[in-house]
Formats: structure tokens, sequence, C-alpha cells
């Protein structure tokens, strides 16, 4: 691991141990006045840098040692005061610096093994659970795998989480509010998190769209709309309510929280068939596809660290959301004429309304609630908003022709499908691949001339055709 990597991790390290209840390492201490003026320091002779690392991984080693036997006597308070220690002497291990490979892959090693520990002497005394009083919320369980999941998005997967968290931030209320409001745990607000990174513009290969990730044949059986201008799957207060609907059916076939939230990933027939070949209703011991079998424990990690950013070191004061009003249209809108002449940067009126998938407002729904930001609410209202109808709105020609032509050409919403590329992985058929897609065997074989013999090969390319 390159220093710059090490320092990243000692980083998060620090933040997790110095965020944790009971940390002492900066608890105030009295101090007297009146010092008498200090004495010269003596002259000491620089010590060897290599020896004074190899003192500095060793102490923190034995005070991880430490911490750990006082763990198993059950002792976890002094235990982690232990593990404090020893990530103070990492952290002047890491000053020292070295070219010695070596000591870096001993340092590393031992920073990893401590972050593990500290995770779990934090469970024992209550520390890495969410503010949850005394409910646990979803059939939350800590074990091994939602740990590994804890420590990836603490050190590889950090980047990645911050930016998630950042999203988040802007929609997570409302998704809350949501929540609460159709009786469903508030914590479910992290799905997102492993869904689509809160992104409202991401699609999966197999076309899922949305913070929410639904694919289009569930979207529209939970009333969300698709045509050529308008996807709500990528509205943020309608898709949650479709993925709330969604949510409840699958918790009340199942009666489980880990099995509704796997269904949720592979669908109701996968967890049926996975039931009945393991004759348990048991998340834990079903097989499952590795997907699904890493997606419950990859959320309880994310609700985890979602419910407390900052104990686990990550930033927790992004900006407020966007605070909006809602205008509607009963005709067809020009919106970049629109934020051009009101004033309003058009790229914070597409953000707003990210189901708009043209410039256009939808000429298939009326009216229309277009979201605009509450600081430019008296500006629009005196100006764009109070011009008559037929300035404000596309004429009835025109508004006729863009039902007949359709979007326009490089509109998001121009055309139906587009194609992805697959890589076909070891154990991979054309069956899978199909149904993974939800296209036809014969239709893969027709896109790709390569997949017409009798088997596929780890590495090969698959052209394939999705909806948008």
């Amino acid at each position: 691991m390159q220093y710059k990597q090490l320092t990243l991790c000692l980083i998060v390290a620090l933040a997790v141990a110095l965020c944790a209840p009971g940390c002492k390492l900066f608890e105030p201490r009295e101090v007297g006045i009146d010092l008498p003026d200090a004495a010269p320091e003596p002259i000491v002779e620089p010590r060897d840098p290599e020896l004074q690392l190899h003192e500095l991984l060793a102490g923190a080693a034995q005070h991880a040692e430490v911490g750990r036997e006082l763990m198993e006597q059950g002792q976890p308070d002094e235990g982690r005061i232990e593990l404090e220690q020893a990530f103070i002497m990492l952290g002047k291990a890491l000053e020292q610096g070295t070219s010695d490979e070596q000591l870096l892959v001993d340092w590393d090693k031992l920073l990893l093994d401590v972050c593990t520990d500290m995770l779990r002497v934090n469970v024992v005394v209550g520390g890495a659970g969410p503010k949850l009083g005394d409910r646990i919320p979803l059939d939350f369980v800590y074990n091994p795998d939602v740990e590994s999941w804890i420590l990836y998005f603490l050190t590889n997967g950090r980047r990645s989480m911050s930016t998630w968290l950042e999203r988040a931030a802007e929609h997570r209320q409302t998704i809350e509010r949501i929540l609460v409001e159709e009786g469903l745990p508030r914590e479910l607000a992290a799905l997102p998190i492993i869904e689509s990174g809160y992104s409202t513009h991401a699609v999966s290969p197999a076309g899922a769209t949305g913070l929410w990730q639904f694919i289009r044949s569930t979207g529209r059986n939970y009333g969300l709309r698709r045509s050529s201008w308008i996807d709500e799957r990528r509205d943020p207060a309608k898709a949650t309510r479709a993925a709330c609907q969604y949510l409840k059916f699958l918790n009340n076939r199942f009666q489980s929280w880990p099995l509704a939230l796997a269904g949720y990933n592979c669908g109701e027939g996968c967890i049926d068939r996975a039931i009945a070949a393991k004759g348990s209703r048991d998340y834990w011991k079903l097989n499952l596809p590795w997907e699904t079998a890493a997606y419950v424990p990859k959320f309880y990690a994310a609700m985890l660290i979602m419910s407390d950013p900052g104990y686990y070191g990550f930033a927790d004061d992004f900006a407020p959301p966007t605070e909006t009003f809602e205008v509607a249209l009963t005709g067809v809108v020009d919106l970049a004429q629109m934020s051009k002449q009101s004033g309003i940067d058009y790229g914070v009126v597409k953000r707003l309304n990210p189901e708009v998938l043209t410039k256009y407002s939808p000429p298939d729904v009326r009216p229309y609630a277009l979201r605009m930001p509450a600081i430019q609410q008296e500006a629009f209202q005196g100006g764009f908003w109070s011009l008559p109808d037929d300035k404000k709105y596309l004429s009835t020609q025109k508004t006729a022709q863009l039902f007949n032509d359709g979007p326009p050409s490089g509109a998001e919403g121009s055309g139906r499908t587009r194609f992805v590329y697959h890589t076909v992985k070891s154990g991979e058929s054309l069956w899978s691949i199909a149904r993974k897609y939800r296209v036809s065997v014969n239709d893969l074989k027709r896109w790709n001339r390569s997949a017409r013999g009798k088997y596929l090969s780890p590495g090969q390319r698959l052209k394939i055709k999705v909806r948008r």
C-alpha cells in the first residue's frame, strides 16, 4: 500500500477511535498556574528512525493484544483504552516515515486489525449501533459480514461512501418523512445508498433507474409513469412512495426484513426458490446469488454509517436541502427559455426536476408540478410567471408538433432503448445473462454472432439492448 493510502487509512481509523463514545484522548484536564520557567531541554542524540519505527509498531501491537485480552475478559471499556493507545502509536509510527516496504505492510496489517477490534469493542459497549433507543429496526444483526462491509466503507470504499452521504443530504429528509408517513422504519432511507449511491440519474445495466432502481415494469406496476418526456422513477418523492409499497408487499409476503430486502434485490421468485431449496426461511442460511447474499449485510453497514456519519469519521455538516416551491404548469414550457428569462440557473431547474427528460415540461402530463428554488420565488412570480399564458406556454400548434415528432434529437428521452456491454464471467450462461437483462436467449444470439456457439467464454463481451 502506498504512503498516501496508509495516511488515509489512519485518518479514518483515528476518526473512528476519537469519535467513539467514552474516548478519553482529548478530555480536558485541569492545569496549574504560575508555572516556573522551564529548564533548558537537554541535547539528545538523534535515534535511528528505523529502530524507533520498530519500537512504535511493537508497542502498538502490544496495546492491541492487551485490548483484545481485556475484551475477552469482559472489560470492554478498558479494552478500548488500550486500542486507543495502539492508534496513537500507529500515528507516531506514520510520522516517522520509512522506505521499508515490509514495515509498511506490517503497519497496514496492524492498522486494519485494530480497526476491526475497535468496531467489535464499540458493538459490545453499544457504540457501533445506530441511535435507535430500545428498538432494533429491520431485524438488524451485527455479524462478521456486516463488519466486513463497515471496514470496506471505512477504507477502500471511503471515497464512494463520502460522495453518497453528501448526495443523500439533498433527499434524506423527504425520504424519511415519506417512510414514516407510510408506516415504515425511517432507517430504510439507507437503501438508496447501496442501490444507486443516491443518484437520481443512476441506470443499471438492466435499465433499473433512479434512487430506488426500479426496472420499467416494476415501476409501472407501482404507478410510476415513463414516456419520452418524463421518467418518474427519477422523481425522489414519487419513487419513494412506490418503493414503500413494494417493500410493504415484500415484508408482508416473507414476514422478515432480511428476506424482504433480499427480494428487493433479486425479486420475490428468487427468494421463494432459495427457501424451497434450503427448507429454511433464515436469510443467513440460504444459498443466494452472490450479490443478494451480500446485499443485506451491505445495507446494514450503510444503515449504521448513515445513522451517525461523524461517529465513523465521515463529514456530517453537509449543506441543507434546497428549499423549493411548486408551480402548476397547465401548458408546455420551454424550461431553458424560462430559466433564462427568470435569471435562474437552468442546471438548478433540471436538478430539482430530474424526472424531466427534455428541455420542455412534459406535454403528456397536465397540470405538471414544476419545482423551483424558493430563494428566487419572488423574482420568478413577479417576472416570468406573471406573463400572460400565450407568452409562458408553447402554442397549440407547437405542442401538437412535439407530440407528433417526439422529443428533439439528442434529448434524454428521445430513444427508448440503448445498447450496453456485458463481460461474461465464469459460470455464466446465455440463459442466466438473458434472465439478468430480461431479454431472450434468441435476442442475445441475434445481437452477438459470437454467442451463437454452444458455449460462452469468460471475458467474452456481449452487446445487449435494454430499455432506458
